[in-house]
């Protein structure tokens, strides 16, 4: 296998043909610096099988199959296995423009970041309502450059080259140092393979380390949401999950009786916006999602004072 300067990290869990879109993406990159794929399949069927041998001549390409459930784990093994100095990082159910790798290479010579976040194009199914495109977890519609973008919102970042904070941190779209990782083989924490964050964890522990996490925004990739993870019962969930999760990040060193009132006060002003979201619900469906998720939000913190997770990765998809 010859020497690669970055390997593309894929962790996939049956989505063939989003991986195969995937994939033919990265065959299409325009001037990038070399480098090979590694696609670990958390199905212990091998459903991506197939998939992955079809680009095996078109690609650098290792297929692996990682049969224990877990998100953490999967994209561990996928760092495992490469040798390469530099890590991108990109979902099964997206695609990357055809400057996605180069200008992450241009961005990480200038800026000398250890990590770099792009943003993410967020193309909808038709059948998607506007409640749920609006509501705020996927950003804001943007201007149709052409006439096949104008179904897109992009969920955005600051300008290029800005330092950004912890919870911009996202394997959605990421370009890393190896040398930064707090693990060189296994950074990502295993008790976040069912519940999800394991890669907000992980830009967190980075940064309170020293290093330096920045804008990409020439890093382009497009993502696919069909209904099924686009729909009310799965924003109000991912809404609770970020709840959660924010909470667990900023306040575990708050003693029992603090963390609960705290979550308290967070549950009542939630519910307050469920009410908001009720009250306009049938004027403005796009307020009434907005509403929706940040009382879900505010509602999360309070599950986690009362030790309650969200496992999003239970089950498929």
């Amino acid at each position: 296998m010859s020497w690669a300067q970055v390997t593309v990290c894929i962790a996939t869990h049956k989505r063939c043909s989003g991986l195969a879109k995937l994939l033919g993406s990265l065959v299409a990159q325009q001037g990038a610096p070399p480098f090979d794929v590694i696609v670990v399949d958390n199905d212990k069927e091998k459903s991506a099988e197939a998939v992955a041998l079809e680009f095996r001549d078109k690609l650098q390409l290792t297929y692996l199959v990682e049969p224990v459930r877990g998100i953490a784990r999967t994209r561990n093994r996928a760092i495992a296995s490469s040798r390469s100095p530099f890590l991108a990082f990109i979902d099964d159910d997206e695609w990357a423009l055809p400057g996605w790798l180069t200008a992450f290479d241009r961005a990480r010579s200038s800026y000398h970041a250890d990590a770099l976040v792009g943003p993410v194009e967020i193309e909808f199914d038709p059948e998607v309502s506007e409640l749920v495109r609006n509501c705020g977890l996927f950003g804001a519609m943007r201007p149709a450059q052409k006439p096949s973008a104008g179904n897109r919102h992009v969920r955005g970042l600051p300008p290029e080259g800005v330092e950004l904070r912890w919870y911009y941190g996202a394997t959605s779209n990421a370009y890393v140092r190896r040398d930064a990782l707090p693990d060189r083989e296994a950074p990502f924490s295993t008790r976040f393979d069912l519940i999800g964050g394991s890669d907000v964890d992980l830009f967190k522990r980075m940064i309170d380390a020293g290093s330096r996490l920045m804008a990409c925004s020439n890093a382009v990739v497009v993502e696919h949401r069909p209904l099924a993870r686009a729909n009310f019962a799965w924003i109000l969930r991912r809404a609770l999950r970020n709840g959660v999760q924010y909470a667990e990040f900023t306040w575990p060193s708050m003693p029992l009786p603090m963390r609960l009132g705290r979550g308290l006060r967070c549950g009542y002003a939630g519910s307050k916006k469920w009410l908001q979201a009720g009250r306009v619900w049938r004027g403005d469906r796009s307020a009434a999602g907005r509403h929706v998720v940040a009382g879900g939000a505010e509602v999360g913190k309070l599950l986690y004072a009362l030790g309650i997770q969200i496992h999003e990765y239970r089950h498929h998809p």
